[in-house]
């Protein structure tokens, strides 16, 4: 099993979901990794492009589907913030 590391900032949001939400919506016109003119819904609902998340994804908050609970277990293509521990 392998994995990519990579990070992304942008300027603080009090709600981690709306900041979220924000990256989704600004990356496809940093790069559209190959599928343009789409966006996050139009992603998630192609079966090729989830295929690709599968098989190595675009290393992007484009390879999330959604924002789960701090307290949540894992589950695929969710993103969890931190705990405070």
């Amino acid at each position: 099993m392998r994995g990519n590391e990579w990070t992304s900032t942008g300027p603080y949001q009090r709600d981690p979901e709306s900041a979220f939400r924000q990256a989704q919506e600004q990356e496809p016109a940093k790069n559209d990794h190959g599928f343009p003119g789409r966006d996050i819904v139009d992603l998630w609902e192609d079966d090729g492009r989830r295929e690709y998340i599968l098989t190595g994804g675009t290393s992007s908050v484009l390879d999330f589907h959604t924002l789960i609970d701090a307290a949540s277990g894992d589950d695929f293509a969710m993103m969890r913030p931190l705990t405070e521990d």
